[in-house]
């Protein structure tokens, strides 16, 4: 792997973690301003890294995060031997707040259909749908990642999702929301080794970095011709903060954090020890006894005026109730503070009609409309970039258009299961009304069943409903008439 020095135009010192003698920063203000800004880059990468590894399902970062949390209480070497016990409701509550891509949206540009299918085609080569809705579960979790559209090197183009954890910006000095550069890790094979190489971006530029941020110019490296003269990559954001990312849902995580932390010291130092008791002895000059779950506390050196030898065990107050209703309380709270329906954390299975359940999510619906409001303006800036590198890499394809100014996308309403009884009663007004008759009912119990063969079924019902009646009249059936059972 060889390097050089960068060019004078690329400057790669705004990656900097740490805080440089600055010639404008000659003043504590500025000086603590600088500081203040490397500390919090560093908690955000670290919080961004534990929530991304709960929505991941990590179970190995999640029992370290757990040992983390128990060792601010508890002696290493007793850590050492609890049982873990621990529940990840991140991936649960993530996508069900994420309502806005449960059904794929429908896009549109208005006044050209052959732009649209040509622009619907190739987003359903390049998985559009999916890569929308894991960007909204990523903004719902982070609250800002960085979404691209890369070529795929098979004459084509891929989606690339940048999460807050591993990917670093340079704030565009006139504006903090948007970027001038990004740099990312990924693994290439230099000289026949894999190993870390960080992807740059700018405007004008696409490079490979060592760690020392050289540029890499070995075989392979990306040179001026693949470039494609913007930038390919934009923030989805769902809040302005602050700062370019924000804190996304730092509150859900650490309440996880401590549920488990409190149902594993339940497990352990409540349920577990309270059951088999504590080994007390008392002036019994033994010393190698080792009974119970743990070892026995020797209360050794005492007079016997005060206590005579003795061994007992000694059992605790377990406070399972109480622990129980903590964990209840705790994950109930961050549910609701989230937009989910207090019916989401009963103890009870109900039924409950559609219009039930429409109010019961009108918080969640809100907030699928507020969503909506952000991403149609993301998507219809990505979807310009998707354009141009769709335009630029992808073989052998017709073009699609890259003026999208009458874009117009649809996200398809959310529906909830009607009861039987809400079935019948709107069935019953509408052919009151002459809205429609049974055979319309029929068909939107059937999905792909034709008019006609609805008239045949409903005719047939009929029909076979007068032969019953008539047999009512006529008497039930006995025994006689029963078929022989085999």
């Amino acid at each position: 792997m060889t390097s050089k020095l960068l060019d004078p135009k690329t400057d790669l010192s705004k990656f900097k973690s740490t805080v440089s003698s600055s010639p404008y920063s000659d003043t504590a203000q500025v000086e603590s301003y600088m500081i203040a800004k490397g500390l919090a880059k560093a908690e955000r990468l670290k919080n961004a890294q534990v929530a991304q590894d709960f929505l991941s399902n990590d179970t190995i970062a999640i029992k370290k995060y757990l040992k983390e949390d128990l060792l601010r209480t508890f002696d290493e070497d007793d850590v050492d031997e609890f049982q873990f016990a621990y529940i990840n409701p991140v991936p649960k509550i993530v996508k069900r707040i994420s309502l806005l891509y449960k059904n794929p949206a429908q896009r549109e540009i208005v006044g050209n259909v052959v732009g649209t299918d040509r622009l619907n085609y190739a987003l359903k080569r390049t998985g559009y749908d999916k890569h929308m809705r894991e960007t909204h579960k990523g903004t719902k979790l982070h609250n800002t990642v960085l979404i691209g559209v890369l070529p795929d090197g098979l004459g084509s183009v891929r989606h690339v999702i940048l999460r807050p954890d591993i990917v670093d910006i340079a704030e565009n000095p006139d504006n903090y929301l948007e970027m001038d550069a990004l740099k990312y890790p990924t693994m290439r094979k230099i000289k026949g080794k894999e190993i870390i190489v960080y992807e740059y971006w700018s405007k004008t530029e696409h490079l490979w970095l060592d760690t020392d941020d050289n540029i890499i110019t070995t075989d392979g490296a990306p040179d001026s011709s693949d470039h494609p003269g913007f930038m390919p990559f934009i923030p989805a954001r769902l809040q302005d903060d602050n700062d370019f990312f924000g804190d996304g849902m730092l509150d859900l995580i650490d309440a996880v954090r401590n549920i488990n932390f409190l149902m594993t010291s339940a497990l352990v130092e409540n349920i577990i020890m309270s059951a088999f008791g504590q080994l007390l002895l008392i002036n019994t000059g033994l010393s190698n006894v080792k009974l119970g779950p743990k070892h026995p506390i020797f209360v050794d050196d005492v007079d016997e005026s005060m206590a005579t030898p003795d061994v007992k065990n000694v059992s605790g107050s377990p406070h399972t109730d109480e622990t129980r209703s903590t964990i209840d309380w705790m994950h109930k709270t961050q549910g609701m503070i989230n937009g989910l329906p207090a019916s989401d954390f009963s103890d009870t299975e109900t039924i409950i009609s559609g219009y039930a359940k429409l109010i019961d999510h009108l918080e969640l619906l809100d907030e699928r409309e507020a969503d909506a409001l952000v991403f149609d303006s993301i998507e219809l800036r990505y979807l310009e970039i998707f354009a141009k590198m769709w335009n630029i890499y992808a073989l052998g394809n017709k073009k699609i258009p890259e003026d999208l100014t009458k874009l117009n996308i649809t996200y398809p309403p959310i529906k909830f299961p009607e009861t039987q009884q809400e079935k019948t009663e709107k069935w019953r007004a509408r052919i009151e009304m002459g809205r429609g008759n049974q055979i319309d009912w029929i068909m939107e119990d059937n999905p792909g069943m034709n008019r006609d063969d609805a008239k045949k079924k409903y005719l047939e019902v009929q029909k076979e409903s007068r032969e019953l009646k008539m047999n009512i009249r006529g008497g039930a059936p006995n025994s006689n008439d029963l078929p022989e059972e085999d």
